[in-house]
């Protein structure tokens, strides 16, 4: 690991960085690229702007764009001490692949913020003026890329180094929008039977988008069969599940008040079985049932019969996964819905899902979905943070000049596609009609779990292919 950008993606898993919680980070590179001699600016959204000059003899050529997000995902895996507000994430070496310790890496940026600090730095590589964008509140909405102010950047060429597969090109990705859906709730204290704790777990989780196609297992949904497959009486006290719109959740745990704990006990297990045999990657599934202590705090204080029949019955019908598939592009997810996460708050039901689409004439009928499924259930659903699909340029210049290079380095030729996730040049676009882009990064696997991983060689190969591009472009 003798390549400049990994001290500098060291640096940056050293700084929280958590989605809204970016300037911390922002601090340290726009110091690091003052120190430099650089312009180092910020928007009114907290993006940070920082201009390189071209090397001799190219400062009047047209300027390039590098951009990546400042933010990570922040999901740990059960029983891992970390606070993503102050602890830093130690990268870890495995097999040729560099970890965390049960904690997302943030590769998923970081791997992009390391590398434009390493071509601040760096003396050797010809290249035209250079604009890097650090954009902030990424992962939570596009935020930063929403907020950006146009007068910022000169460039209308921009590398996107937010991509997960080495070798493939993306020219185009798709939009989406957040649905929060409420079910109101009737809490009655007179509810009886054993307390305990339901937890479904072991899930891998992932990418919302790039990984909804792939079979993986939504702990949330999975509850839901739970607890409609169970026979007997129970009512639910208290549920939560999931954390972040744009991860698949791994865990689900449900306070409940049964009829039979044995005989709960006895389905659990046969669910458990069920689940390692529907999800046959995912061995370490497991359905769990602990005693549970008799807090009464109002939000244990058990449901009514019909809030819990409403709720379930929600969570069993509430879209999941692919909807539509690409006409044109096989196995090319065209349009899903992630049921993110649930918490039972004091008077409702409060379910996070988030939707995606490549074809914006989608977007109607996937939120008409999510607020049936609500209103099924006696609730309501809104929307937010709506940003919009990138469409394809297979004329692009830089597209073109781009695959030149790479198969001049590699033999071979890229592959151009389209991704099934959320990239901020889908908001570049609309901001900027005129841009020219592509995007591609390393090989990134488990990226918004605690089994994300970026291939060491995979990012060096990327590395030396950048900075090969930038002098032929």
């Amino acid at each position: 690991m003798n390549y400049s950008f990994w001290q500098y993606f060291t640096q940056v898993c050293a700084v929280p960085r958590g989605s809204g919680n970016e300037a911390g980070v922002r601090g340290m590179i726009q110091s690091f690229a003052e120190n430099l001699g650089l312009s180092a600016q910020t928007d009114g959204a907290g993006n940070l702007f920082i201009k390189k000059p071209g090397s001799l003899g190219r400062e009047e050529e047209p300027p390039l764009i590098i951009q990546g997000h400042l933010d990570m995902v922040c999901e740990k895996n059960e029983g891992t001490v970390h606070d993503f507000l102050k602890d830093p994430i130690i990268p870890s070496e495995c097999d040729g692949w560099l970890c965390a310790r049960g904690t997302t890496l943030g590769a998923d940026n970081g791997i992009a913020i390391a590398m434009a600090m390493a071509l601040m730095e760096d003396t050797k590589v010809s290249h035209p003026p250079l604009e890097f964008l650090c954009t902030v509140d990424e992962e939570s909405g596009m935020n930063g890329a929403l907020g950006l102010e146009p007068g910022f950047l000169e460039g209308r060429r921009l590398i996107n180094l937010d991509s997960e597969e080495e070798g493939i090109f993306y020219i185009g990705c798709a939009g989406g929008i957040h649905t929060v859906c409420r079910i109101p709730v009737q809490r009655d204290m007179s509810m009886k039977g054993t307390r305990i704790m339901c937890t479904v777990k072991g899930f891998k989780g992932g990418h919302s988008g790039m990984e909804i196609d792939k079979g993986l297992g939504n702990a949330v949904k999975c509850m839901g069969e739970v607890l409609s497959g169970y026979d007997g009486a129970f009512t639910i006290a208290s549920l939560q599940g999931g954390e972040k719109h744009n991860a698949i959740p791994r865990e689900c745990g449900c306070i409940l008040l049964v009829d039979d704990p044995g005989g709960f006990l006895e389905h659990t297990r046969a669910m458990t079985g069920l689940f390692r045999q529907r999800f046959p990657n995912e061995p370490c599934i497991k359905v769990t049932v602990s005693e549970s202590g008799g807090a009464e705090a109002p939000d244990a204080v058990p449901l009514d019969v019909e809030s819990t029949e409403r709720v379930v019955g929600f969570l069993c019908e509430v879209p999941h996964g692919p909807v539509t598939m690409d006409r044109h592009i096989p196995g090319l997810v065209e349009s899903s819905t992630n049921m993110a996460a649930v918490k039972m708050e004091a008077d409702c039901l409060r379910a996070m899902t988030s939707q995606r689409w490549s074809d914006p004439d989608l977007q109607d009928r996937l939120t008409g979905m999510m607020a049936q499924a609500a209103a099924a259930a006696g609730g309501t659903a809104t929307h937010d943070s709506a940003y919009p699909p990138w469409k394809p340029n297979p004329d692009s210049p830089l597209l073109r000049r781009a695959a030149d290079i790479y198969r001049e380095k590699t033999g071979k030729a890229p592959v151009v596609t389209v991704v099934h996730a959320g990239l901020e040049c889908g908001v570049i676009s609309e901001k900027f009609p005129s841009m020219d882009m592509i995007s591609f990064g390393p090989d990134i696997t488990g990226a918004h779990s605690p089994d994300e991983r970026v291939n060491i060689r995979s990012a060096e190969r990327v590395w030396d292919y950048l900075c090969a591009l930038l002098e032929a472009v």
